[in-house]
């Protein structure tokens, strides 16, 4: 854990973990090593010029090894002094000075982190939160609490001037959830604490829970960031680790429902799409498909999948991947009981972590039996229970892992892609202190890896099961393994404003993938303006994933108007790949989110905290998408100017705008000069890196964009296999110039030639030329005020210049 940094103190200067010769001495009390700083009994290690780590422990026994939320603390050098006046300790950046009187454990009365920023100070007295322990067999409840909303004393009241963060998930919610504390807060520094979550080895489990006991002890990173929201997430990804890049047909549209679909049914829905130029990305197979249970089966049943194998193939030759629901428990009725029961050396497969499985065995029996829509009291009167016998995972003993993750192998032997981990009434767990639910997540993605493919798993996030409206520590590993799935809401229009909110507040913790149920999930067959508003303000959100339960979500079970517009705005979102694939690789590389509050852009305008359901996503576009039946939208134009993609019109900011927008049209705006890159329908399947791209460029006079591809499947792009095509345009009075940069990386399957379409807002031209050629008329057009250039092949290893005037 030593790192070779250069430590300037007033006093001494030590270089390299060294101190000096010179004649004066180290403060008394205070020794420098490297990066770190001793007081005392706290230890302080500055790991960037925004972040430190703060820790204490009343025995001296302090932490080096890696933990579920830091899996590595390696850091560029720092530059800092180490200075002691009038007994206080301070530690200083650039950045930050964090001061310590020594003592007692870090807290309000000894800590002070100031930070300046942009020329202004702010000044912080953090805390380390009362601490809950998570998931140790003593505190194992016996009774569930269904709500995930209210009622749990043990919920975390947000603070004050935190821009919010996360919530488990949004089942049962109609509406807005109070949310745990994210890292982005007003006063411009946050507190991390990791003090409960596990240590992570190589054996065994593959962790261990802290010694606790017995001693004081506090782990912490202090982020002081001030406004620079941008800087803190930066520095959180460094700190725990860089969010994985989905495949690229990820980003088109998935679809899924809780019904017993047969394998027969999927090609003439895939054919429908297809006769709307959508093309699917994803098909979730919901948990009908298990047997001999369909709520915790692990086969395939054969009364709905006569041939998985071939079934998956078909998908994969339509570039659709397949996930998979599982409910993560086991009947002693199954075939594969008894070796699962043998693989965990026969003492690990309990009768359930609570005593009472009723609720396992309800749910189980309701899913054999066809039944939804009727609560669990009214089904723990209903009969043949005693035949239904649940067994669950301790997800914190090496055996139980091997033998819970040998039960997929059905599925992943047939081509199964990912798994979506949807549990609820199923009392696996880590049990262990510290060990929260994005443990197993997080072993879903080593499991996924070692098959060579980037897919996370699809689950809730953050907490522990057993207690599910606490501010579990768990959530900042989560975007290293997981793409969040918020769960089963009620299909209302409160859902679906307070869901435009929620995907840039998750991105505050890290999380650049939220996935909703679009339509929500309760709602069997929704008017039409909701249904076609829910899929428009899918078509912006990090996942499109049509879902319900045995519900209407597919264009052609609506209206004629309906269907209509909900399939234009799903062909949007596969032409929006290419730019939504670049807009993720940002993300898993600078922290940022896909949706991002209006605060990272603009946090020094009042307006940027005051609409929470409009956002950036990625760096050119701002979507306000409609959440109100009366069809009207409040959003703020942020600085500039803006052109809204679908009605053309131009708006200028700062400003708020207020407009009644018809069912047809969202808001998406787009900054003045900006280069969206689309692309046409794929015949090559959306996995693969498009050979058509069309550059619609904003009305404006400058713009920029850095197109990035890969393979768009596969591990090859963690180790550099990816190419990047820097795209700029310049436009002056009657004179437009187009550059396109040749590729620079390389990856297996790269386009050697690429087609070009350019859209331009302009004057009538009189030239087009392409590399110093004129275009034949034929080769371009002039409507309504746009240009449309076609470039024809052209090789990707050369740069081209497309000139208009």
């Amino acid at each position: 854990m030593r790192r070779h940094l250069v430590t300037a103190l007033v006093v001494a200067v030590p270089t390299l973990g060294a101190v000096s010769g010179s004649a004066t001495a180290t403060p008394a009390g205070v020794s420098v090593h490297g990066d770190t700083v001793r007081v005392g009994h706290a230890r302080f290690e500055v790991l960037s010029s925004t972040l430190v780590r703060v820790e204490y422990a009343s025995d001296d026994h302090f932490e080096d090894r890696p933990t579920m939320t830091v899996p590595v603390r390696r850091t560029p050098k720092v530059a800092f002094t180490a200075t002691k006046t009038n007994g206080v300790v301070h530690i200083r950046t650039s950045r930050v000075d964090v001061a310590y009187r020594p003592g007692a454990v870090p807290g309000p009365k000894n800590l002070t982190v100031t930070v300046h920023q942009g020329g202004h100070t702010y000044i912080g007295h953090p805390s380390f939160p009362a601490h809950t322990t998570y998931n140790t067999p003593e505190t194992v409840p016996t009774t569930l609490t269904l709500s995930y909303v209210k009622g749990d004393p043990s919920y975390t009241v947000p603070t004050k001037g935190n821009l919010g963060g996360w919530y488990r998930a949004l089942d049962g919610v109609s509406g807005a959830v109070k949310l745990h504390d994210g890292l982005i807060d007003r006063r411009g520094w946050y507190l991390l604490d990791d003090t409960q979550t596990v240590v992570t080895t190589k054996t065994g489990a593959g962790f261990v829970a802290r010694d606790l006991d017995g001693r004081t002890y506090r782990d912490g990173y202090l982020f002081g960031y001030g406004h620079d929201y941008k800087r803190g997430l930066q520095d959180l990804s460094r700190l725990v680790g860089n969010a994985p890049l989905l495949p690229r047909n990820a980003f088109a549209p998935w679809r899924s429902e809780y019904a017993p679909e047969p394998q027969s049914s999927y090609a003439p829905m895939v054919k429908k799409f297809l006769a709307r130029g959508v093309h699917l990305g994803v098909i979730n197979v919901d948990t009908d498909a298990k047997a001999p249970h369909v709520w915790n089966g692990w086969e395939w049943s054969k009364k709905l999948f006569t041939d998985p194998a071939a079934f998956t193939k078909w998908a994969h030759a339509q570039g659709i991947d397949i996930g998979f629901n599982i409910h993560p428990s086991v009947d002693v009725d199954d075939p594969k009981f008894m070796a699962a029961n043998k693989t965990a050396g026969g003492v690990a497969v309990l009768p359930g972590l609570r005593e009472d499985l009723l609720r396992c065995r309800i749910m189980t029996f309701a899913t054999d039996m066809g039944m939804t829509g009727i609560s669990l009291p009214d089904l723990s009167h209903a009969t043949g229970l005693g035949a239904i016998d649940c067994r669950v995972f301790d997800w914190a003993k090496a055996g139980d892992q091997k033998a819970y993750f040998a039960l997929h192998k059905d599925f992943t032997d047939a081509g199964v892609d990912f798994f979506w981990l949807d549990y609820c009434c199923d009392d696996s767990g880590a049990v262990a202190t510290g060990a929260t639910d994005p443990w197993i997540n997080r072993l879903y993605m080593q499991a996924s890896q070692a098959r060579g493919s980037r897919w996370p798993v699809l689950s809730r996030v953050g907490t522990s099961l057993f207690d599910v409206d606490t501010g579990g520590p768990g959530i900042w590993a989560e975007r290293r393994d997981t793409v969040a799935f918020t769960g089963d809401t009620q299909s209302t229009w409160a859902t679906l404003a307070f869901e435009a909110a929620f995907n840039p507040e998750e991105g505050n913790v890290g999380l650049p993938y939220v996935s909703h149920d679009i339509g929500g999930y309760m709602g069997k067959h929704l008017a039409d303006d909701l249904y076609v508003r829910w899929v428009q303000e899918g078509a912006l959100s990090p996942v499109l994933r049509l879902h319900s339960d045995h519900g209407d979500r597919l264009p052609w079970q609506y209206g004629k108007a309906a269907d209509a517009i909900a399939s234009r705005f799903l062909r949007l979102r596969d032409q929006l790949v290419p730019y939504l694939y670049t807009v993720a690789h940002q993300a898993t590389t600078s922290g940022l989110p896909i949706t991002r509050g209006l605060y990272l852009q603009w946090p020094e305008q009042a307006q940027a905290y005051r609409h929470p359901g409009e956002y950036l996503l990625g760096n050119d576009l701002v979507a306000a998408p409609v959440t109100a039946k009366n069809s009207k939208v409040t959003f703020w134009v942020p600085p500039g100017r803006w052109t809204d993609y679908f009605s053309g019109r131009t708006f200028v900011g700062p400003s708020v705008r207020t407009l009644k927008v018809p069912l047809s049209n969202s808001v998406l705006l787009r900054r003045a000069g900006s280069i969206l890159p689309l692309q046409t329908s794929p015949r090559r399947g959306l996995q693969l890196s498009p050979r058509k791209l069309t550059l619609s460029i904003a009305p404006g006079r400058h713009g920029s964009f850095t197109l990035y591809d890969d393979a768009g499947t596969g591990l090859a792009y963690r180790r550099g296999a990816s190419a990047t095509t820097r795209i700029s345009q310049h436009t002056h009075r009657h004179r437009t110039v187009v550059r396109i940069g040749k590729a620079r990386g390389s990856y297996a399957g790269e386009p050697g030639r690429r087609a070009w379409t350019i859209q331009i807002h302009r004057a009538r031209p009189h030239r087009v030329s392409v590399d110093g050629h004129r275009l034949a008329r034929r080769s371009w057009t002039w409507k309504h005020g746009v240009l449309t250039v076609r470039t024809g092949m052209r090789s990707t290893a050369r740069a081209h210049v497309v000139r208009v005037r």
